[in-house]
């Protein structure tokens, strides 16, 4: 088999060095990237542009802080770039903050870098003596074998890591002063989140005396047990897709009786039908009208009855002490036992029996009587086992709960969990690996133009009026399918956890995807760099060890113009992707309404969005000190984020699935310190094969170095971040008793009403409300007709418990003369 070489430069046949990579450039490549990246950029820019003014409800939807965004062109950056922090992490929460606070430490190191830089790195290389030309005589490939003048790059190799470490620390700093204050702050004050309770304590009353004998009764003020109720959310949905397709069924109706009212016949138009078909399909129309309404009624019916037998459960389970008490006084034997293992064990068959029956979860909420308390509750162990009853944490915000998965035990969310990270290392060393190599590959047509069957290809390489097209494939076609097919990895990701593992809240699920989305970056650039697979590797470094550290330094320099395309693709195609918001845009206004499906809240997804500014600041921890213009590039990109990530956290994102910047800023810490040991290792490597063994012996030293700084940042920033310390809470007086607000259709005072599944609070709808709301909705057409385009008439910005739009109608987007109809989203 034909050896094949994974960069986009093609190895000379006179070289002396086997890790030459060519006297050849690469600007011919990097030309077309940048001219086809800029193409697309300026498409998505005038996109959004005209996006932003014509449908707000998609790029304006958070409309209360929309007043500075201007309707020119561009105009809105610079009183963008003017909000100061404080007002920033107030509206786009800590959770968004952190991200861009990442972004500003990135864009300060790599600019620093980029101006050393340019500097001193490129003259250096440049006047190498490697014999290089091309964008090779600007890299730390033009530098001859034991030239002295590695000591340049080994020197802004240190830089790089003291201004990685400052900055990580000083934001370090500031994102543990964002997490304490919303700490204080958070609206779940006083709520805890409780795994694992063992059968005899599911139930409301039971779990709360088992609290208050621990904490006291002053301290515990009730609890909740999570109950299985898919059942009836399914004929929730059920009866809301019913509803849509009522709505919509309406609207043609309308539509039908408007044109046979209007009296068209065959001689108006020779395209129109008879006036007597006309009146056919609009009898047919009612007639469908008629049965998807009585469809609607019977489904909200079964709804309604669900609805009643699960509030009916609901309440008994709560009284389930009372029960207990009449057969075997249950309640008396909790109140007079003096510690709380002879109390868990004093409960009847009965009692265990009656709690089962009505598909008590073992998972609950405890309430507290403060945020001090909550806080302390938090961090402490309730047994000696560590698989008994145990509180995980602080309670999450009542929209980031995923009400269906609720009542999955977290035996099973870990269990599944643990077998899906072996399906991910499985993936990654026998399908990601090959996947990879092949998009590689086709950055080297010559290699690819020597396998059988694939000759034709010679005329095209060696053409000169294919030269241009040439450099296209070879250099933008693999980067593009690479950045397509990592984008479909959080997607999977997703679904898997949603659908399977079934983590509880949507903060956890983005958790999951982030870490498992960044490694699955590592491995692309730990693939990409060594040029083979992983099975080829582990075999060379069974026979030779150090065989890996050879093929480290003979892949370093062969790829930097690819990764230099990569960035460049990053930077003008995907910012203004994530600005232009192209596919939720054609989601919304096309495949939602074809599909009734009700247009969902654009949430700040982190597990997606910062693991691809992971995987641009790791190729550039890697590759800005072997070709300095990557750094430039990498500056380009994060401050271009930076405009980017605080538009669409101003104007679009929903804060949804705020946690308080933990996880994020958890995972920012870990992967620059792998990013940056990962590149002081490759060094390492290089520095030996060039037979300079001087500064590899003093780039060891960094790892041990980034080792000790992680370990710093854990435990001066991460650990004291995850709660609140009690000395805080006493300062600002959170120990004092929070007030609760009586729950209107409970008789508990104490009863936390936002914490109930959302089906419990839907109310009925049967399809004469939905006729009188099509009819009002009707009548006021014509006070709204200076409403916006893309402006619901019924209510502009309705969103439910579960984070999804309200079905509502709103106008055509396209002007014509029938304005009047109507459609659904």
């Amino acid at each position: 088999m034909v050896d094949t070489t994974l960069a986009p430069a093609i190895a000379s046949d006179n070289s002396n060095n086997d890790w030459d990579v060519g006297t050849g450039g690469t600007w011919t490549e990097l030309g077309a990237a940048f001219q086809v990246n800029g193409l697309w950029a300026l498409g998505l820019v005038a996109f959004f542009e005209l996006g932003r003014i014509r449908y707000t409800t998609m790029y304006k939807s958070k409309s209360n802080i929309s007043s500075f965004d201007r309707k020119r062109p561009l105009a809105w950056i610079l009183p963008l770039l003017a909000i100061d922090d404080d007002t920033l992490c107030a509206r786009v929460g800590v959770d968004g903050y952190v991200s861009i606070l990442y972004i500003k430490t990135m864009k300060m190191v790599f600019g620093i870098v980029a101006f050393f830089g340019v500097l001193v790195l490129i003259p250096v290389y440049a006047t190498g003596g490697g014999g290089r030309d091309g964008f090779y005589s600007i890299t730390i490939d033009n530098l001859p074998k034991r030239s002295t003048r590695f000591f340049a790059p080994l020197f802004a190799l240190i830089l790089l890591t003291v201004l990685m470490c400052m900055g990580m620390e000083f934001a370090s700093r500031e994102f543990l002063r964002r997490r304490r204050q919303y700490l204080i702050e958070r609206k779940t004050r006083n709520h805890v989140q409780v795994e694992r309770i063992p059968r005899h304590l599911r139930s409301d009353s039971t779990l709360c005396q088992y609290f208050q004998k621990l904490f006291g009764s002053d301290k515990i003020s009730s609890a909740y047990i999570y109950i299985n109720l898919n059942d009836l959310e399914t004929k929730l949905k059920k009866r809301d897709f019913l509803v849509q397709q009522y709505e919509r069924q309406l609207v043609k109706t309308i539509k039908s009786n408007e044109n046979t009212s209007a009296g068209t016949t065959e001689h108006c138009c020779p395209l129109l039908a008879p006036k007597s078909n006309q009146n056919n399909v609009a009898l047919n129309q009612d007639n469908n009208a008629q049965e998807i309404g009585r469809r609607l009624d019977l489904a909200n019916h079964a709804f309604l009855d669900a609805k009643a037998l699960a509030l009916k459960r609901e309440d008994e389970l709560a009284q389930v002490e009372t029960t207990t008490r009449r057969s075997s006084g249950l309640t008396r034997q909790i109140l007079a036992t003096a510690s709380a293992t002879t109390m868990r064990s004093a409960a009847t068959t009965l009692g265990l029996d009656f709690t089962e029956s009505y598909h008590a979860s073992s998972s609950g909420l405890v309430t507290t009587s403060s945020l001090g308390v909550a806080t302390t509750v938090a961090q402490l162990a309730l047994t000696e086992s560590p698989l008994d009853i145990e509180v995980i944490g602080l309670a999450p915000e009542p929209q980031d709960l995923i009400w269906r998965n609720s009542c999955v035990p977290i035996q099973r969310i870990e269990w599944r969990e643990k077998l899906i990270d072996i399906g991910c290392y499985l993936t990654a060393a026998f399908a990601w690996t090959p996947l990879v190599t092949f998009i590689q590959l086709l950055s080297n047509l010559e290699q690819v133009a020597k396998f059988k069957h694939m000759h034709f290809l010679r005329p095209f390489l060696r053409k000169k009026k294919y030269a241009y097209l040439s450099a296209l494939v070879s250099g933008y076609l693999p980067v593009i399918l690479m950045i397509f097919f990592m984008a479909a990895i959080p997607f999977i990701l997703y679904y898997i956890d949603i659908y399977y593992i079934r983590h509880k809240t949507y903060s956890n699920i983005q958790n999951f995807i982030g870490r498992r989305y960044f490694c699955f970056q590592l491995v692309t650039l730990f693939i990409t760099v060594f040029t083979g697979s992983v099975s080829s590797l582990l075999h060379d470094f069974w026979h030779d060890p150090a065989t890996v550290t050879h093929k480290f330094g003979l892949g370093l320099p062969l790829i930097a113009d690819y990764f230099a395309i990569l960035i460049i693709s990053k930077m003008l195609f995907s910012t203004t992707q994530e600005l232009s918001l192209v596919w939720p845009y054609i989601n919304r206004r096309k495949f939602d309404p074809l599909f009734l499906r009700p247009a969902k809240i654009q949430s700040y997804c982190v597990g997606s969005k910062v693991p691809d500014l992971f995987m641009v600041s790791s190729i550039a921890l890697v590759y800005s000190i072997i070709a300095p213009l990557i750094s430039c590039f990498a500056f380009l990109y994060f401050w271009l984020s930076e405009i980017v990530f605080k538009r669409q956290l101003l104007f679009v994102y929903h804060n949804t699935y705020e946690r308080g910047g933990f996880y994020v800023w958890d995972a920012v810490i870990l992967f620059s310190c792998l990013g940056l040991a990962l590149s002081h290792i490759i060094f390492i490597s290089f520095f030996s094969i060039q037979e300079r063994y001087n500064e590899a012996a003093i780039t060891a030293i960094l790892p041990g170095f980034i080792y000790l700084h992680y370990y710093r940042l854990q435990k001066f920033y991460i650990h004291p971040a995850k709660f609140l310390d009690r000395e805080t809470a006493v300062e600002r007086n959170l120990f004092q008793f929070y007030p609760q607000k009586k729950d209107q259709d409970s008789n508990d005072t104490n009863f936390s009403f936002k914490y109930r599944h959302p089906a419990l609070l839907t109310d009925s709808l049967d399809a004469a409300t939905v006729r009188a709301r099509l009819s009002t909705a009707l009548q006021n057409k014509e006070k709204n007709e200076h409403t916006p385009k893309d402006e619901h008439i019924i209510e502009s910005s309705r969103y439910d418990e579960r984070g999804l739009s309200i079905p509502t109608l709103r106008r055509q987007s396209s002007p014509s003369p029938t304005q009047n109809d109507m459609t659904m989203v």
